[in-house]
Order: C-alpha cells, then sequence, then structure tokens
C-alpha cells in the first residue's frame, strides 16, 4: 500500500511539474509573440522588412512587410527564387554574386546593396539591403541577415535633382551663348561705330594740338575695349569648338590663358576626343576653362599643366599646378571635390551627369584636378586606335 501511494506521489509531481512547464511555455510563446509583433509593427511603420538566409540550407526567412516589399504575397512562403525573381533583371547578379561570395566567406561583415524590384503591375521600386555575414565557431559561413528599406522616394528625389541641376547646366550655357551673341551682334557693332567716329573727329581737328591726342587715347581705349569684349565673348561661348573640335579649341583656350596671365602653360590632348559628342566636349572644355580660372585666382603658381587622355571606355581630364595648394588641407590630402565655392561644386555636377566624377589632390607643391567621365563615341563604337596625341608648350611669350 505505502508503494502505491508513493508511486502516486511521484506520478503527482510529475504531473504538477509538467503543467508548470507547460503554463511557462505558453507565457514565454505569448511574450515572444508579442515581442514578434512589436517588432513587425516597428519594422512597417519605418517601411522595413527584416529576413535572415540560412547558407547551409538554403532556406530564406522574412517578415511579411519584407514579401510585400517585393510585391510578393505577405502570406505565402518565403522562398529564394520568388525573391529573385522579382529583381530587376539587370540587378539579380548584384544579389546572386554578394550571396555566393558570403557562402564562400568572401563577404564583407556589413554592407549595403542597392537594387531594383520590378512588381507585376510593372512599377519599379528601389531597395536597400543592408547585410551582416554570421559564422560558426570554425570561422564557416553561417547565415546572412539584414535588413530591407524602401528608398523609392529618395532615388527619385536624386533623379529630380539631378534633372534640375541638369536643366540648369543647360540654361546656363543656353544663356553664355546668348551674351556671347549680344556681345558679338551689338556691343562689339556699338564700339566699331565709336571707333568710325572718333577717326571721323580727328580729321575734324586736324593732326596736331591737345584735342587729337585725347582722340587718339580714346581711340587706343576703343580698341583694347573691343579687344576684352572678343575675348569675353570667346570665352562664353567658343566658337570653333562645333567647327574645330575640342582639341584645336582648348589649345587655343590654353595659349590665350598663358598670355593673359604670364603662366607657363603645358598641354596633352588625344585626338580621340574630337570624336565624342558636342555636348561632352563642352563639358571637358568647361572643366578645363574653370580649373585654370582657379589656378589664376588661388593657386599664386608659376607653372600648370592640363592633360586630356583617352583610356580604354574612359576620358581623364588633369590640371596640375606649381602653387601654394588647397587651405585646410594637409599635405597630399586627396579629398572628393570640396563643396566650398561655386567652381569645383560646378566642375563636378558637369562630370556627374554624364557618369563621371571628380578628385582634388593638393599639397605643398601644389594641386592636382582629375576629373573622370566615360567615353560615348560619336562615331566609332568604343576607343579608337590611334594613340597619338597632340603636345603643346605656351607661355607669355608665345613659346
Amino acid at each position: 500500500m505505502m508503494a502505491v501511494s508513493g508511486a502516486l506521489a511521484s506520478m503527482a509531481a510529475i504531473l504538477v511539474a509538467l503543467l508548470l512547464q507547460i503554463a511557462r511555455r505558453k507565457k514565454v510563446e505569448v511574450s515572444l509573440r508579442e515581442s514578434e509583433e512589436r517588432l513587425a509593427f516597428s519594422a512597417a511603420s519605418t517601411n522595413t522588412g527584416l529576413w535572415q538566409y540560412d547558407l547551409p540550407a538554403r532556406r530564406l526567412w522574412t517578415t511579411t512587410q519584407s514579401r510585400a516589399m517585393f510585391g510578393l504575397d505577405p502570406r505565402s512562403s518565403s522562398t529564394p527564387d520568388a525573391f529573385l525573381r522579382a529583381v530587376h533583371p539587370d540587378d539579380r547578379p548584384i544579389i546572386a554574386g554578394g550571396i555566393g561570395r558570403a557562402a564562400n566567406g568572401d563577404a564583407a561583415h556589413a554592407k549595403s546593396i542597392e537594387f531594383r524590384i520590378v512588381y507585376p503591375s510593372g512599377q519599379i521600386h528601389w531597395i536597400l539591403a543592408t547585410t551582416k555575414l554570421h559564422v560558426d565557431g570554425e570561422g564557416k559561413p553561417k547565415r546572412i541577415s539584414g535588413v530591407f528599406r524602401d528608398i523609392t522616394m529618395r532615388k527619385t528625389a536624386e533623379r529630380e535633382a539631378e534633372q534640375l541641376s541638369e536643366r540648369l547646366s543647360t540654361i546656363q550655357d543656353e544663356e553664355r551663348q546668348q551674351i556671347a551673341l549680344e556681345l558679338h551682334d551689338s556691343t562689339a557693332q556699338h564700339l566699331a561705330a565709336a571707333s568710325l567716329n572718333m577717326m571721323s573727329v580727328q580729321k575734324c581737328v586736324g593732326p596736331n594740338g591737345p584735342t587729337h591726342e585725347l582722340c587718339s587715347e580714346i581711340e587706343r581705349n576703343l580698341e583694347e575695349a573691343t579687344k576684352e569684349l572678343r575675348t569675353y565673348a570667346y570665352l562664353l561661348n567658343p566658337p570653333q569648338l562645333a567647327r574645330d573640335g575640342l582639341k584645336a579649341a582648348v589649345r587655343r583656350y590654353v595659349e590665350g590663358f598663358a598670355r593673359r596671365t604670364e603662366l607657363e602653360a603645358r598641354l596633352r590632348i588625344s585626338p580621340e576626343v574630337d570624336e565624342l559628342p558636342l555636348f561632352n566636349q563642352r563639358v571637358l572644355l568647361r572643366v578645363v576653362q574653370e580649373a585654370l580660372a582657379n589656378v589664376h585666382r588661388h593657386a599664386s603658381a608659376s607653372e600648370v599643366s592640363i592633360g586630356i587622355k583617352c583610356v580604354a571606355t574612359w576620358v581623364h581630364v588633369v590640371v596640375s599646378d606649381n602653387g601654394k595648394g588647397m587651405m585646410g588641407l594637409v599635405d597630399g590630402q586627396s579629398i572628393d571635390a570640396s563643396p566650398a565655392g561655386v567652381g569645383i561644386p560646378g566642375m563636378t555636377a558637369r562630370l556627374r551627369r554624364l557618369g563621371g566624377d571628380l578628385r582634388i589632390r593638393s599639397g605643398n607643391e601644389g594641386t592636382t584636378l582629375h576629373g573622370v567621365m566615360p567615353a560615348r563615341w560619336n562615331k566609332i563604337a568604343g576607343r579608337p586606335e590611334s594613340g597619338r596625341e597632340y603636345e603643346s608648350r605656351a607661355t607669355s611669350n608665345g613659346r
């Protein structure tokens, strides 16, 4: 009898322990579910989706918000193929390559990737994926986790800003052309008429006397004003760019710059640049003009070199001087284009419109500006085979 009572007591204790464990598990499950609901709500309120990819099992876990962001049924199961099919065809190699590198242990522990999603309706959204690689105790890749964020509004704003910048640059070029035409066709003609009238006055007053000398001085001033006016008109709208090409336009500009500023200027330029579209040639010319203007105004240099060269599918423009360097930079420091001022941001905007960029390296021995842009050839595909270059050396005395 006592043995039976002991067995029943043991069974009762075990039953109580099981009931307590079940109660604790239910409490933990409720707490976990509430935590997941709060996490899902937070992610949805910030337009963020969570995901995790098990590398050995090739199994993907995602939140409901992630599936919705990819245009998938939020109630459906998550499969890597379904998510990959939602990615824009041009961007799928980015995703597949990232997963492949992670599986081989080559991925960085934190990385951000931007790619496009194509909804069933054809609408395109931009997604930013922030990833992190997890490894096991042996250092082998175990899983990738991360966050999806819809950045379509940001991308739209960036595109609108690019379009606005492009429009502003176009308006600026149009205004320069219009001002150059007005100076040439109107103001220059008024100066020419004034010079002719002054010649008539000189004939009336005779060859001698203070009045004749005054008229001669006025005529010389008119001639100088006409020369300066023609120079400004040329700088605003070089007429030979469309006619003779970029190489000739840059060469004439550099030689004129050297004469005006008494700086020694060296130029090396590939003839292939004349094969670029006219708009691209104008961008390169404006970059050279602005860079040389900065050298004259700020560098206190005695020498400057300009190089424009085609390398594979890129065009490089390099302007170097032996001046005092840019203020606020340590010797040899390399920086992205500075936002200060107007000239450098203007050059940067022009190059970035064409898919290029601008870098600056400055120090005690001078400053080097290096701009790059894709070479979209106008007449032939790819880079021309010719590697010839034009080289000139110009100074104030015309050497």
